[in-house]
């Protein structure tokens, strides 16, 4: 054995005197640049799979932002129209207690078109919002699986 060490240094004090690198060095250091890049490969596949997942959540508040306005733009023109509605029928009132009338009915009507409306709006926030969580959770659980595979590899 201490031959064989003896001959592997001396190969090496050979190697260097002359300004040559070993054989085994430079499969080593190949070796060595093989495995990082591989290391790489799969922490940048993780990443990009994370920056997807950030994409996806990003563009998935955006379709809620976006479902959410239009439902309350939709409500607001639908609550405009009646109040317009009831202002001409109240405009047209012969007497006082007429246009008291018209205008207890149109409260009325927009007491309950409100309660629906609103909740229309929670079920459409809660429901999105549930969507939103979730999808979030299988984005960062599949890239932390991925991270983990990169780690333990």
């Amino acid at each position: 054995m201490p031959d064989t060490m003896s001959d592997r240094t001396q190969e090496i004090l050979s190697a260097a005197r002359e300004g040559r690198i070993p054989d085994e060095a430079r499969e080593a250091a190949r070796e060595t640049v093989a495995k990082s890049r591989q290391a790489y490969g799969q922490f940048s596949g993780a990443a990009k799979e994370g920056l997807r997942g950030v994409e996806q959540a990003l563009e998935a508040g955006y379709d809620n932002a976006k479902a959410l306005n239009t439902t309350w733009l939709r409500n607001m023109a639908v609550n405009t129209e009646a109040a317009f509605q009831a202002a001409y029928a109240m405009a047209g009132a012969r007497n006082v207690p007429e246009a008291t009338q018209i205008y207890a009915q149109f409260v009325q009507q927009q007491m309950a078109n409100v309660g629906r409306q609103t909740q229309e709006m929670f079920e459409l926030s809660f429901d999105r919002m549930k969507a939103s969580v979730g999808a979030t959770e299988q984005i960062v659980t599949k890239a932390k699986e991925r991270a983990r595979r990169a780690v333990g590899e």
